[in-house]
């Protein structure tokens, strides 16, 4: 599956103009996140891409979503760690592979991210000292699971340099996503 495709299918299963804005925030992390953790900048990208893609199909029954998005990608020939981050990045255990955690923790901090940046020029105007505090207040973007961010520290990435990753490969596809 090409990025192309996998972007083709996100856009013909999601029509939420702001979820299909995360969805591509999150892919940019993705590709950010990979080096730092010994992972495939395209497959983790196609991850954070389509991590959204049963979201509409799954509304009314959200236990099943993961494994719907996971049977969608399947289906249309994604690759086998796609689909299993996809299957399990909502509970990974501390055993998950990195892949599965990256995107565990990719999805919070790209959405407290674009809460408290809804513009380019606000996600420039963030800094480093501001980002950690966001973790702190949970008012800002509530759904985010601050525990899934702290996940990654035994890797090397604690929340604020997750947070930080995150606003730079924000703002490389800015563009696309304000």
């Amino acid at each position: 599956m090409t990025r192309f495709e996998a972007f083709l299918l996100l856009r013909r299963r999601v029509r939420d103009r702001d979820l299909v804005r995360r969805c591509l925030a999150v892919e940019a992390l993705m590709e950010d996140l990979a080096p730092h953790l010994g992972g495939d900048a395209a497959i983790w990208g196609l991850a954070g891409l389509l991590h959204e893609v049963d979201a509409e199909f799954t509304e009314s029954n959200p236990k099943s979503k993961g494994r719907v998005a996971a049977d969608i990608v399947r289906s249309d020939g994604g690759p086998a760690e796609v689909v299993s981050a996809l299957q399990d990045f909502r509970g990974p255990g501390p055993h998950a592979d990195p892949l599965t955690r990256a995107l565990a923790a990719a999805v919070p901090a790209a959405m407290i991210l674009l809460v408290l940046a809804s513009s380019q020029e606000e996600a420039e105007a963030l800094e480093n000292g501001e980002l950690p505090d966001a973790l702190e207040d949970p008012s800002i973007a509530p759904g985010a699971s601050r525990a899934r961010i702290n996940d990654l520290e035994e890797a090397g990435l604690d929340a604020g340099k997750l947070l930080e990753l995150a606003r730079v490969a924000i703002l490389r596809v800015a563009a696309d996503v304000f």
